[in-house]
C-alpha cells in the first residue's frame, strides 16, 4: 500500500469514525427526520389507498346513479318507443360527460347498442355492437341485480370499474320484466388520474408539513442539545482546572434543571478547590518554613514533594527529583532502605544516616488511606550534628571542668597531709607549701568565679549599666596595667592608635574585662622577645578593636571552637599558668552583651588576631 493509500485509509476511517459516533445533534435530528418520514410514509399510503377506495366507491355510485337514470329511456327504446338515432347521441354524451362506456344489451347478452361501436385491444379492433357477452357476465344482472365489479377486460387493455343495472319494463330496476341490460364501463385510469392528482397536492402538502417539522426539529434538537454541548464543554474546563464556566440554564424542562445542577455542581467544586488550594498553599508554607526536612513519596517510591529544608539537608533540589525513583536518586542507601520498608509493611521506622559532616535522625512513616491501604510515606529528617556536638562538648566540659578541679584538690590535699603529718618540719619548706596551698585555693576561686560568671552571661539575665565610655583612655589604662607581666616574659605590648576615636557605648569593667582576657593571652602565647599590637579604627559606625600576638598561631579546623569552655586546641596552646580556659568563652558573652561581633584570624605559626566592635556613641 502506497502512502496516498495509507493517507487515504486514514481520511476513510476518520470519517466512518465521525458517522459513528455522531453528536446528540445528530441523533436527535436523525429520530425527528426518521419519525417524520415514517409519519408521512405512513398518512401518505393510509390516505391513498383511503381516497384510492372512495374515489372507486364514488365512481360505483355515480355510475350506478347514471344507470338507474338511463334505465327509463333504455326501456323505451328496447320497447321500440325511442328512436335509434335519438338514444345513440344521449349515449355519446353520457360517455362524454361520465367517461365510462356504454353498452345496451338485449336479454340474451347480445350487445345491440354502444356509447362507441368499436375498441382496441390484443392488438386487434374490436366492433362492440353485435357482441355477445359471456353468460356468467350477464347471469346475475339480467336476474334484475345491480352489479358491480372492477378487473382486467380483455376488450378494453386495461383494468375497468363495471357497473351493470337491469333494464325493466317499469323503467326502475328490480320491478317488472327484465328486457335487457346497461353496462357502463369506466377505465380505471381515469379514476387512478383524480387520485393521483389529489395525492399530488396531498404530497406538496405532505412536504410542506415536513419542511416545517424538519425545521421545529432543527430548533429543538438545538434547544436539547445546546445546553448538553456546554455542559460537555464546561466539564472538559472542569478537567483543565478552570471552575468558572457556568452553562445558561433557561427553561424550566429537565434539561434546564440539569443545567442548573451542573452549575451548582460548579460552585461547589469552584469553593472546594479554592478551599483546597488555600489548604495546599498553608501545607506549603508549614513545609517551607520547617527547619526539619521533609520527604513524601508516593506507593511507587516516586518523589512527590522535598521541602527546603530536606533539599539543603540532603543537597538535592525537588525540580531535579520530582516524580523518579527515589531509589535511584536518594544520596544515601539507608534512606532509602527505611522507605522502602515502610511502603512494604505499612509501618513507621527510625533510624540515622551520616552524609558528609551531618549526621541525620529520620523517622518515616506511612500515608494511609480510610481502608489502611498504603498510599505513600513521608520521612522527617533533622540534623544532630549540633546536638551531637554539644552533647560532646557537655562531656567535654565534664571532663575537663573535674579535671580543672581534681588538680588543685589534689595538691591542696597532699600538702595539707604533709603539714598535718609532721613530714614537713623545715619551716622554710612549710611556708612554700602554705603558699602553694594558698595559689591552688585561689586557682579553685577564680575557676569557680569564672564559672558562676559564664553562666550569668550565657543565661542572657546580667544587665550592666551601658555608658559613653572614651575607649582610648580604656586602653590605655589596661596596657599600662598589663605591662609587667609582659615585661616578665620579655614581651612588649605597643599600642596602635588613631589620634581620636569616637566615644563608645559598654560598660567599663566589663570591657576593662574582656580587654585583660585578650591581652593575657596574646602575651601568654607569645615566644619571648615578642610583641603583642593593641589597634582600634573607626569603621562603619562602629569601632573596631583588635589583639596581634606573634604566637604558635590556630589551625583551621579548631577557630570555630576556641570559643568552648576548657576547648584546648594542643599542648602548643596549653597554658602552664593558673588559667581556668574559660576566658575566651567569657569574652565572645561579653561582646555578645555589647552587642557587637568578635572574631579571631589565624594561620600555623604567624600568630593570631583578636577583633571585636563596640558601637559609637550618639
Amino acid at each position: 500500500m502506497s502512502l496516498g493509500d495509507q493517507d487515504g485509509l486514514g481520511s476513510r476511517v476518520q470519517v466512518r469514525g465521525a458517522f459513528m459516533k455522531p453528536g446528540l445533534f445528530h441523533k436527535l435530528m436523525f429520530t425527528y427526520l426518521v419519525i417524520i418520514l415514517i409519519t408521512v410514509v405512513t398518512l401518505g399510503g393510509a390516505f391513498y389507498r383511503l381516497l384510492t377506495t372512495y374515489t372507486i366507491n364514488a365512481k360505483y355510485e355515480q355510475l350506478v346513479g347514471e344507470g338507474i337514470q338511463l334505465n327509463q329511456v333504455t326501456a323505451s327504446y328496447l320497447m321500440g318507443m325511442t328512436d335509434r338515432r335519438s338514444f345513440s347521441s344521449l349515449l355519446a354524451v353520457l360517455d362524454r360527460f361520465s367517461g365510462a362506456r356504454v353498452w345496451v344489451v338485449d336479454k340474451t347478452g347480445l350487445i345491440i347498442l354502444a356509447s362507441q361501436e368499436t375498441g382496441f385491444a390484443q392488438g386487434r379492433m374490436y366492433s362492440f355492437r353485435g357482441l355477445r357477452l359471456d353468460p356468467e357476465e350477464t347471469r346475475q344482472v339480467l336476474s334484475g341485480n345491480i352489479v358491480r365489479w372492477m378487473g382486467k377486460n380483455p376488450r378494453f387493455n386495461e383494468t375497468v370499474l363495471t357497473v351493470a343495472v337491469p333494464v325493466t319494463t317499469t323503467g326502475e330496476p328490480g320491478t317488472g320484466e327484465v328486457l335487457g341490460a346497461i353496462f357502463l364501463n369506466a377505465p380505471l385510469t381515469g379514476v387512478t388520474a383524480t387520485v393521483t392528482r389529489l395525492f399530488h397536492y396531498l404530497g406538496w402538502a405532505a412536504l410542506l408539513a415536513g419542511v416545517i417539522s424538519t425545521l421545529l426539529g432543527v430548533y429543538l434538537s438545538r434547544a436539547i442539545s445546546r445546553p448538553l454541548r456546554e455542559m460537555r464543554q464546561a466539564a472538559l474546563a472542569m478537567a483543565g482546572g478552570d471552575y468558572r464556566t457556568r452553562i445558561r440554564s433557561g427553561g424550566d424542562d429537565e434539561v434546564g434543571e440539569l443545567a442548573r445542577a451542573f452549575n451548582d455542581l460548579a460552585d461547589g467544586l469552584e469553593h472546594s478547590m479554592e478551599a483546597l488550594h488555600e489548604e495546599k498553599g498553608k501545607l506549603d508554607s508549614m513545609l517551607s518554613s520547617m527547619s526539619e526536612g521533609v520527604v513524601a513519596l508516593d506507593r511507587e517510591s516516586k518523589l512527590m514533594r522535598l521541602n527546603p529544608a530536606a533539599e539543603a539537608l540532603l543537597g538535592l533540589t525537588e525540580g531535579q527529583a520530582a516524580g523518579q525513583d527515589w531509589r535511584e536518586v536518594s544520596p544515601v542507601q539507608e534512606l532509602a532502605d527505611l522507605f522502602q520498608n515502610t511502603l512494604e509493611k505499612g509501618i513507621a521506622c527510625a533510624g540515622s544516616f551520616t552524609l558528609g559532616t551531618q549526621k541525620i535522625a529520620v523517622s518515616v512513616s506511612p500515608i494511609l488511606s480510610t481502608q489502611k491501604e498504603v498510599l505513600g510515606a513521608v520521612a522527617v529528617l533533622l540534623d544532630i550534628s549540633q546536638a551531637e556536638r554539644l552533647e560532646q562538648m557537655r562531656r567535654e566540659f565534664l571532663a575537663d571542668a573535674s579535671h580543672e578541679l581534681r588538680t588543685p584538690l589534689t595538691v591542696i590535699r597532699g600538702y595539707n597531709d604533709a603539714l598535718m603529718e609532721g613530714v614537713v618540719t623545715d619551716p622554710e619548706k612549710r611556708k612554700s607549701y602554705h603558699l602553694s596551698i594558698r595559689e591552688e585555693t585561689m586557682r579553685l576561686e577564680r575557676l569557680v568565679r569564672n564559672l558562676l560568671d559564664l553562666s550569668r552571661l550565657q543565661s542572657g539575665k546580667v544587665e550592666e549599666e551601658m555608658v559613653p565610655l572614651d575607649i582610648k583612655g580604656v586602653l590605655q589604662s589596661i596596657a599600662a596595667r598589663m605591662a609587667g607581666a609582659a615585661k616578665a616574659r620579655d614581651i612588649s605590648v605597643e599600642l596602635r592608635l588613631p589620634d581620636t576615636l569616637p566615644q563608645v557605648i559598654g560598660n567599663e569593667d566589663r570591657l576593662t574585662q574582656l580587654l585583660i582576657i585578650l591581652l593575657d593571652n596574646a602575651i601568654q602565647f607569645s615566644p619571648p622577645g615578642g610583641l603583642v599590637i593593641v589597634g582600634a579604627e573607626e569603621k562603619l559606625e562602629e569601632v573596631w578593636l583588635s589583639v596581634t600576638d606573634q604566637g604558635v598561631g590556630i589551625p583551621a579546623e579548631h577557630l570555630p571552637l576556641i570559643w568552648e569552655r576548657f576547648y584546648k586546641v594542643d599542648k602548643a596552646r596549653t597554658r602552664s599558668g593558673t588559667g581556668t580556659g574559660l576566658g575566651l568563652a567569657i569574652a565572645r558573652e561579653i561582646v555578645k552583651l555589647h552587642r557587637g561581633n568578635i572574631w579571631v584570624e589565624s594561620q600555623p605559626g604567624q600568630g593570631a588576631t583578636f577583633t571585636f566592635t563596640l558601637k559609637i556613641a550618639d
